[in-house]
């Protein structure tokens, strides 16, 4: 829904905080380094507009989240930008369909971000773990509030 996105990102600005160890805004120094070094070059008042900028141009508009439905939306771009926005449209598409209730929807796509971290959340990853179930679990709990 397109009034969802301001809430959307308001929490995942809230999950990946201003400034991390290589990343702004959760815009990370490996993953997105033009972007990276952009946003670390602007006045720190105008980081957070540019934020918003490139999580709605890169993940919510690639996700078409205007047009997702109330709590899909906002779990499904969550997930986009922990794991890419490709493998959730994947994701989208595959599950459309089995659902006639979008709050069933969402609860279940948070079981397959669930599921997806505890197959990678080994070795290297184990340390991320923790954080990403977190994240999961915070956004439940945001959506839960929400209904």
């Amino acid at each position: 829904m397109k009034e969802n996105f301001e809430k959307a990102f308001q929490l995942l600005i809230e999950l990946e905080g201003k400034e991390g160890i290589n990343s702004y805004y959760g815009i990370d120094k490996y993953a997105f380094p033009e972007e990276y070094n952009i946003i670390q070059q602007l006045p720190k008042d105008k980081q957070l507009d540019y934020a918003k900028e490139f999580y709605k141009k890169n993940f919510w508009d690639k996700l078409d989240g205007d047009n997702l439905a109330d709590g899909v939306d906002i779990v499904a771009f969550q997930f986009a930008v922990n794991i890419y926005w490709r493998r959730v449209l994947a994701l989208l598409k595959m599950i459309k369909g089995k659902y006639d209730n979008s709050a069933i929807m969402w609860r279940d796509i948070l079981f397959y971000q669930i599921e997806f971290y505890y197959m990678i959340g080994n070795g290297k990853n184990a340390n991320n773990l923790r954080g990403w179930i977190g994240r999961v679990i915070r956004t439940w709990k945001d959506l839960q509030e929400k209904k």
